[in-house]
């Protein structure tokens, strides 16, 4: 689960903030490390924009391993530059430009993988959510219809005294994105994932944290596809409305294999051989969807059905992807028998926050 993942993120902006309290250098760098040459001292990072950056240093340089969930850097361990590996992330700073840097605080990959694996499980017992369908503010309780085997059923979520919000923002797939929030800001229609406290008869939950956020599912075929810009055009079904779907690192794209696909309602099996149908648990949505083979935009080709879930932005007819998945012909053909519009459910909140899992 990545719902805490924020934590890492202004845990090294609090630890950047103190090293610069100290030295008065701005934070400089940060990134993903992809490779270390010892013997030229650089160090290939990929930025958190995905660009790639050449991180010079030098024996003033001052090297330090902080774990996730540290608040500053009061327990940071000295290290140096050949104890990094591929894969792990850190904050540099440096004077300026052209000066090597002056402090690189570290995060292991490791002890990411270990505290993400230890928070997905919290979450996963200690979760809830679902598509919001009334905001109390007086009560400060928000009432949410959670997908369930036998139909949806109302959940009343409660925010407990000091309750952290969160919300993604508008145009961003990245849970690093989203920003300190209040109730006021959630709407019917949201999605929202908390973490606390479920009453024992299941229809009251206590929140210590909660994210929100706007989203959008389009189901639909491809109309044309560009690699070169990471865009694809989608022809929605129902609507017939055409969207510019943009494409990033930090996009999740896999395909059903046609033997998942020709499962009836397109339900892989699940523990004990239970079906899974979108719209389903949100750890089985998960764990079916890391069953799917990732795909790039090349394997991609028009008249392929897709379906891509996205933050709702400015712009009406653009959507960056969170999760784009293809080989949907049956749930498409499905919905244009019915008549109508196919829905995804409330898949996308819980999917972005639990495939896209890690920083940055």
């Amino acid at each position: 689960m990545r719902s805490t993942g924020f934590k890492w993120i202004l845990t090294l902006a609090v630890a950047a903030a103190a090293a610069a309290a100290q030295t008065g250098q701005p934070a400089r760098v940060l990134g993903v490390v992809q490779a270390i040459d010892t013997g030229a001292r650089r160090i290939t990072l990929r930025t958190d924009a995905g660009a790639e950056a050449l991180l010079r240093y030098d024996d003033s340089t001052i090297f330090q391993r902080v774990a996730p969930g540290e608040k500053d850097l009061k327990n940071a361990t000295p290290i140096s530059a050949t104890q990094l590996a591929p894969g792990d992330s850190v904050l540099a700073r440096a004077a300026d430009a052209d000066s090597p840097a002056s402090s690189v605080i570290v995060m292991a990959k490791a002890d990411l993988a270990r505290k993400q694996a230890a928070d997905r499980a919290e979450w996963d017992k200690r979760g809830a959510g679902g598509l919001v369908t009334a905001v109390n503010l007086a009560a400060r309780e928000i009432t949410v219809s959670v997908p369930g085997p036998t139909g949806a059923r109302a959940l009343v979520i409660a925010l407990a005294d000091g309750a952290q919000l969160r919300r993604y923002a508008p145009d961003s797939v990245k849970f690093s994105d989203a920003r300190p929030s209040r109730l006021e800001e959630i709407q019917v229609g949201d999605q929202v994932r908390a973490l606390g406290t479920r009453s024992p008869d299941g229809a009251r939950y206590v929140a210590e944290q909660l994210v929100s956020g706007s989203f959008r599912n389009v189901v639909g075929t491809v109309e044309a596809v560009s690699p070169r810009d990471n865009t694809l055009r989608v022809k929605e079904l129902g609507t017939r409305k055409s969207w510019l779907v943009v494409v990033n690192p930090d996009s999740n794209l896999r395909r059903v294999p046609p033997f998942e696909a020709e499962r009836p309602g397109m339900r892989p099996e699940g523990p004990g051989g239970a079906g899974v149908a979108l719209g389903a648990r949100p750890r089985d949505l998960q764990l079916f969807l890391e069953r799917m083979p990732v795909i790039t935009l090349a394997d991609l080709k028009p008249g392929d059905a897709v379906a891509v879930a996205s933050t709702r932005g400015a712009d009406a007819s653009r959507m960056t992807a969170i999760t784009l998945l293809a080989g949907v012909e049956r749930f498409l053909a499905a919905g244009s028998q019915r008549g109508q519009q196919a829905s995804l459910g409330s898949w996308n909140l819980d999917l972005n926050m639990n495939m896209n899992m890690g920083w940055p």
